[in-house]
């Protein structure tokens, strides 16, 4: 008896002859493989968000952005990819799965950083573990992901969008910043991140914002 295994990935193609891509990924039954959207066309961004793809590429597609956008779905995603177990090629051992993907995950939040002075202290802070940056007057509230709680620093919201890689945050309001990479939501004018914290958009930057969220790499 030969066994199809479902694919992990598929890469849909909206433009297509006969059946669209967004067509076809209506008629696909739940629960559906990783999907990456391919399109020349940015405006498809939003119809597929509806559809909870986990990329978006904009044709021409680079290799560089081609396999940024397939490791941060393994990274994200590691126990769709990653065996129970896998032998330990050294020790002859096995490794499950969670110690697999906790080294995807190390690998994921050891980049970049930024220091901050806070309360009479320099404090450095792994841009994986930066939620939200909110502007107050003269100072601003760094928000942490996992309970790492919140930073008063005496900086302005605009220097402090310099100094974040525009890669993983996105400014959706004069007074916030975000991580988009902690985005699970986006209703209306309302960001909800993973944690449940919410925030709102820039109702005169609405859909820019928000197609910035879904296409940038």
């Amino acid at each position: 008896m030969v066994v199809v295994k479902m694919p992990d990935i598929i890469f849909l193609d909206v433009e297509m002859p006969g059946l669209s891509g967004l067509d076809l990924l209506k008629a696909m039954p739940l629960p559906r493989p990783h999907i990456i959207l391919v399109t020349a066309f940015r405006e498809y961004a939003l119809e597929a968000f509806e559809y909870e793809v986990a990329g978006f590429l904009l044709k021409p597609v680079s290799r560089e952005r081609f396999l940024k956008t397939v490791l941060k779905i393994t990274i994200r995603y590691p126990q769709d990819f990653l065996a129970l177990e896998a032998p330990n090629m050294e020790s002859g051992q096995h490794a499950t799965t969670g110690s697999r993907s906790g080294a995807y995950n190390d690998n994921l939040q050891s980049q970049g950083f930024i220091w901050v002075r806070s309360n009479g202290k320099f404090h450095r802070i792994p841009h994986w573990k930066i939620l939200a940056v909110e502007a107050l007057k003269d100072y601003i509230k760094i928000y942490m992901t996992q309970a790492s709680g919140m930073l008063l620093v005496r900086e302005n919201i605009g220097r402090m969008e310099q100094r974040l890689p525009g890669s993983d945050f996105i400014r959706i309001h004069r007074s916030f910043i975000i991580n988009r990479h902690q985005v699970k939501t986006i209703e209306g004018n309302m960001v909800t991140m993973e944690g449940g914290e919410k925030y709102q958009i820039s109702d005169s930057q609405r859909r820019d914002i928000i197609v910035k969220l879904l296409t940038r790499e």
